[in-house]
């Protein structure tokens, strides 16, 4: 059983990035009880996890169980993964990585994560590009 939460906020840059902070605690409470409880936690870039964009107008994001623990999708969006990413580089390597929230040249946002050094990682990017590697589904990232 999971609670599912729904919360209001508005569309500025840093409430966004304070509710990904809130995701990115919540994945790291995860990967320890599922390696506590002698569950391999997988890093993003070799799950095989994929980008996926959410319907426009909808949004629902996912935790690490969600993302890829148990889900049979192994897919998110760019929050989903760059808050598993940010959680997986504090959790596994104790570096301190955080959720940026960007404003594209479209006017949405999208997630990515900034590294420890101040360096800018986009996971989704990433994980389209080892998509298409494996020979997936091509996906554009907003």
């Amino acid at each position: 059983m999971s609670l599912h939460i729904r919360v209001n906020c508005p569309p500025i840059p840093e409430a966004i990035e304070a509710l990904a902070e809130g995701l990115v605690g919540l994945n790291v409470v995860l990967m320890r009880m599922a390696e506590e409880n002698g569950h391999e936690v997988p890093r993003l870039y070799e799950s095989r996890a994929t980008y996926r964009r959410e319907r426009r107008g909808q949004e629902f994001w996912k935790g690490a169980l969600d993302a890829l623990g148990v889900a049979e999708t192994l897919e998110g969006d760019c929050e989903d993964l760059a808050s598993y990413r940010a959680a997986e580089l504090r959790y596994m390597d104790d570096e301190p990585a955080r959720v940026v929230i960007l404003r594209t040249e479209r006017g949405t946002f999208h997630a990515v994560v900034e590294r420890g050094d101040g360096t800018i990682e986009d996971p989704s990017r990433i994980c389209v590009e080892l998509e298409t590697r494996r020979g997936g589904q091509r996906t554009t990232v907003r």
